[in-house]
Order: C-alpha cells, then sequence, then structure tokens
C-alpha cells in the first residue's frame, strides 16, 4: 500500500472557490494568494470542479475577439469556466507515484485529494513533486524531457500574442528572445495573470 497524501500537499487548499463566484473574483483571488489552481466546492464542501490561471487565460483570449474582457470577466462564473469532474485522488488509498502518473498522463498541473465523501481536503501540485524529485537523483539528461522545438517570443510581442500562445498551445512558460534569438527572459502564465489583476489593467479593459 502507497504511503499517504496528507504528508504531501497544501491542507486545505489555498483557493477555495464557489461555483457561483464571477471569474473577476476568482482570478483577483489566484492574484493576491500566488497559486496556479483553485478548487471548486459546494456548500458541502464537495469537489465541484478546478479553475486554474490557463483556462482563464483562455477565457480572455476567447473574448478579446469578441467582445469586452472586464465585463466577460464579471458576468461570467466559475461554474462556466471549471473543469468539471477532474482527476481527484482519495487519501490514504493512493501513493506519489500514482499522482506522477496522473499528472503526466493528462498533461494537468495539480491533483485534488479528497476523502471518500468527495469533500476536499487539499491539492497536490507539479511544485509538490518537483520538491521530491530535488531529494534524489534522477540520471535522465535536459534534452530527453524539454520540449522541442520551444515557441518564442520576441522582446517587442504584445501580450496578446504571449496569451495565444498558452491558450492555444497550452504553454505556462515563454521564452522571450532578442533579435538574435539569445534569451532575455521568461514570461509565464503566472505573470500574465499578475499584471491583468493590476487595478489599471482591469480598468483598461472596461
Amino acid at each position: 500500500m502507497p504511503g499517504k497524501l496528507a504528508l504531501l500537499g497544501q491542507y486545505p487548499p489555498t483557493v477555495v472557490l464557489d461555483p457561483r463566484q464571477s471569474l473577476l473574483e476568482a482570478l483577483l483571488a489566484l492574484d493576491q494568494r500566488g497559486v496556479r489552481h483553485a478548487v471548486v466546492v459546494d456548500d458541502e464542501g464537495r469537489l465541484q470542479g478546478v479553475l486554474s490561471i490557463r483556462r482563464i487565460l483562455s477565457f480572455i483570449h476567447r473574448r478579446a475577439v469578441s467582445g469586452n474582457v472586464y465585463q466577460g470577466l464579471q458576468e461570467t462564473t466559475v461554474a462556466d469556466v471549471m473543469w468539471r469532474n477532474p482527476p481527484r485522488v482519495v487519501v490514504g488509498e493512493f501513493g506519489i507515484d500514482d499522482v506522477v502518473y496522473i499528472l503526466s498522463k493528462l498533461n494537468v498541473g495539480a491533483i485534488t485529494v479528497v476523502d471518500k465523501d468527495e469533500r476536499v481536503l487539499g491539492i497536490i501540485s507539479e511544485k509538490h513533486i518537483t520538491g521530491i524529485m530535488a531529494l534524489v537523483d534522477i540520471h535522465v539528461a535536459v534534452h530527453e524531457v524539454m520540449t522541442k522545438p520551444a515557441r518564442s517570443l520576441r522582446e517587442g510581442a504584445k501580450l496578446r500574442d504571449a496569451i495565444e500562445l498558452m491558450a492555444i498551445h497550452r504553454y505556462r512558460h515563454i521564452p522571450i528572445v532578442d533579435d538574435r534569438d539569445r534569451v532575455v527572459a521568461f514570461l509565464t502564465a503566472r505573470d500574465v495573470l499578475d499584471y491583468m489583476a493590476l487595478e489599471n489593467t482591469l480598468s483598461k479593459l472596461k
């Protein structure tokens, strides 16, 4: 029997949302707490879905083409955008190897931990798994696991170009290169969310 997962992850999750909250409220909550995933629960604390930065950025990308982004964030609920029936593991019944397999197989960044009644206990993310991997020797070369070819953007690219790349290709990190294709920075989905959550940015979207 694998070891219990209660020792790994965040308990309770950092951000817990009601499905009736607006997407704007969710965006600000994720920004304020500095996390990429929020769990969505009903009034009894049972798992209803998961909302990620990636899903919010995909919504912004679609809304930027079809209408007012700020209005869309206000009027759209978490339930409209969240991932329904996301992967979850029951505490005490799954091991770390199971979590790593699910994260890799489904290409997701986090898994919710629930009890046998589907009540949310915590969340395990790639960050928690990376912390464990740092404690062991892994004899694998970087080029064997990296994404290739890597899509990049020039320093002068527009933010909408980055959001489009992240939304369409499911990227969370984009290398920023100069005119000689040398990497000068990285732009992350977290960076984009932080910018979108700024009061000045939100006022421009109205």
